[in-house]
C-alpha cells in the first residue's frame, strides 16, 4: 500500500478524471493533502507518475513509521518538514454535560467558551444553558460564568459570540418559543440587555446564528442565521432597535459569512442524502461564493470540498489567512489557505484520536498559530474537550 493509504489505482482514477486532491505527505498524525482544481489529462498522467514514484521512494519510509501512527513525532512528518498539530484533552474542573464550544481572543488571549444546558432549578424557567470562559493556557483551573440563558425547553440552544475591546463578549444565540424559535444578541454596551435579531418576522423560526467574521472594526454589527430551516439570511444592527434583515443569500441548512481581503464571502452547507450523526445533525456539502457590497451574490457557487461529507464546520480568517475547521463523514479535518477560492492546505486527524466522533468544532486563526478545539462525547457524562494548535510557515514557504 503506497504511504497515506492512497492506492495506486485510486491515484490514477483520480488523475484521468482531473486530480482535486494532491497527496502531500504524511504529518505527526496527520494526513496532508493539497486541493488543486482540474488539470489537463497530459499533465493529470505527469503528475500520476510522479506521485508514483515518490511512493515508492518512501515506501521503506512508511513501513518504518507503520508503527508510530500515534503522533509520537517519530514518523515521515518531521523528516519531510511538514506541519503538525496535536490534540489533547483540556482539564476541567467539570466538563460534563458540555454541549458546544468556541474560540475568541481578547486582550486577556485566547479563551475557551463553553456551554452546558441543565435544569434550573427556579419557577420561572425549566432550563438554563450556561455559557463559561477559561483561558486556553489555564488547562485546569475552574471556568468562570460568562452568561445565563434561561430557557422553557431542554435542547440545546445554538449560539456565537465575538469579542470586544474591553474584553468581554457580545453573545447571540437561539430561544426556543415552541413552533417558532427567535434570536438574541446581547448589548454590546450592555451585557445585561439583549436586542432581537428580525423582530420583522415574528412567524419565521431561526437557527445557527452567527457573527460575520473578519469584521474586526464591529465585530457585532452583522449576524447570519439560517430560516425556517431553508434559507441563509443576513442581519445588520439598527441602533437600539435590534438587528433587521438585509440580505437573502439562498437555501442552505448552515452558513457564515465573513470578510476577507476587502471582499465578502459566504460558506454554507447543502443539504445530502444519508445518515444524520450525533443529535439529528444531517449530512451536507461545503460550499461557497462571493457576495458583493450590498451582499448580493457576486459570482458562481462553488463546493469546497467534492469528496468530503460534511456534519459540522467552523471557519475564521485572519489578515493574510482562512482555516476551516469540520466534521466529516470521512473524518475531522483543518483547510487552511490564503485565498477564500483556494488552494487550501488540509490536515486530517490521525493516530490517538483517529476514528473518533467529535461535534462542535471550533477554530481561531491567530498571530502565528491555528487554534483547534472539539468536543468528545458532547452532552454526557463523559464530556471531554481537546484542543490543539497548528503552526504554518509564512505565505510562500
Amino acid at each position: 500500500m503506497p504511504i497515506g493509504d492512497f492506492p495506486e489505482c485510486d491515484i490514477l482514477r483520480r488523475s484521468c478524471a482531473g486530480i482535486r486532491e494532491v497527496f502531500l505527505g504524511v504529518g505527526n498524525g496527520i494526513r496532508v493533502t493539497k486541493i488543486v482544481g482540474k488539470l489537463p489529462a497530459l499533465w493529470a498522467l505527469v503528475l500520476f507518475l510522479l506521485v508514483s514514484s515518490m511512493a515508492a521512494a518512501f515506501s521503506c519510509l512508511a513501513d518504518d513509521n507503520a508503527g508510530n501512527a500515534d503522533g509520537s513525532g517519530k514518523n515521515s512528518g518531521a523528516l519531510l518538514g511538514m506541519p503538525d498539530i496535536r490534540l489533547s484533552p483540556f482539564e476541567l474542573d467539570d466538563s460534563s454535560g458540555l454541549s458546544s464550544i468556541k474560540l475568541v481572543e481578547t486582550k486577556q488571549g485566547v479563551l475557551l467558551l463553553l456551554s452546558r444546558t441543565a435544569e434550573s432549578g427556579d419557577n420561572f424557567s425549566n432550563y438554563v444553558t450556561t455559557i463559561l470562559s477559561v483561558s486556553i493556557s489555564d488547562s485546569g483551573k475552574p471556568a468562570s460564568i460568562l452568561f445565563k440563558i434561561p430557557q422553557l425547553l431542554p435542547p440545546p440552544p445554538d449560539w456565537d459570540a465575538v469579542p470586544l475591546s474591553d474584553n468581554c463578549c457580545s453573545l447571540v444565540f437561539q430561544r426556543a418559543g415552541g413552533a417558532a424559535d427567535n434570536i438574541l444578541a446581547t448589548d454590546a454596551n450592555d451585557p445585561s440587555r439583549q436586542t432581537q435579531v428580525g423582530p420583522d418576522y415574528p412567524f419565521d423560526s431561526y437557527s445557527d446564528p452567527r457573527f460575520m467574521v473578519g469584521c474586526n472594526h464591529d465585530p457585532s454589527r452583522f449576524v447570519s442565521a439560517v430560516v425556517n430551516k431553508e434559507r441563509l439570511a443576513l442581519f445588520e444592527r439598527v441602533r437600539d432597535e435590534g438587528y433587521s434583515k438585509i440580505a437573502d443569500l439562498g437555501p442552505c441548512i448552515g452558513g457564515m459569512i465573513f470578510e476577507y481581503l476587502d471582499e465578502f464571502f459566504v460558506f454554507y452547507k447543502t443539504d445530502k442524502p444519508g445518515p444524520a450523526m450525533g443529535d439529528g445533525i444531517a449530512p451536507g456539502n461545503l460550499n461557497f461564493a462571493r457576495l458583493g457590497k450590498d451582499f448580493s451574490p457576486a459570482g458562481p457557487s462553488s463546493e469546497l470540498f467534492p469528496s468530503r461529507t460534511a456534519y459540522e464546520f467552523q471557519m475564521d480568517a485572519s489578515a493574510e489567512r482562512i482555516a476551516v475547521f469540520a466534521t466529516s463523514k470521512e473524518g475531522t479535518f483543518l483547510a487552511s489557505g490564503f485565498s477564500a477560492t483556494g488552494p487550501f492546505e488540509i490536515f486530517e486527524l490521525r493516530g490517538e484520536f483517529s476514528g473518533e466522533a467529535f461535534s462542535s468544532p471550533a477554530v481561531l486563526v491567530g498571530k502565528k498559530r491555528i487554534h483547534v478545539a472539539l468536543l468528545k462525547h458532547a452532552r454526557t457524562k463523559k464530556a471531554t474537550v481537546l484542543t490543539g494548535t497548528l503552526k504554518l510557515p509564512p505565505f510562500g514557504k
